[in-house]
């Protein structure tokens, strides 16, 4: 019988300094924790343009571009020359292979 309370006794306090540590734990947790930095989901925009006579994309608003696209830039039509020159903005990297694969066709 005494072994028995013994081994109660000892779950008992295992088990509420078990629960108290959580307890413990997760109000110093909770208080130490910073609400993170709201990350403004940012996407990559490419913008195609003339630069010097060729056809170049961009990232964003940089100045030098990442590629030259293989279309010929005194060969379109005024109109196209005219978007080029503006800038064409576009969401993903497949949208510019799109482009200069309808220009090449």
């Amino acid at each position: 019988m005494r072994k028995i309370t013994v081994i109660v006794a000892v779950i008992l306090i295992i088990s509420s300094c078990f629960a108290g540590g959580v307890t413990i734990n997760y109000k110093k947790k909770s208080a130490e924790v910073n609400e993170p930095a709201q990350q403004v989901k940012t996407e990559t925009k490419y913008v195609v343009k003339e630069h010097n006579g060729e056809i170049g994309v961009f990232v964003g608003e940089d100045k030098i571009p990442v590629k030259i696209l293989n279309i010929d830039f005194d060969g379109l039509r005024e109109y196209d020359k005219q978007q080029f020159k503006k800038g064409l903005t576009l969401n993903t990297l497949y949208e510019v292979l799109l482009l200069e694969e309808d220009f090449n066709s």
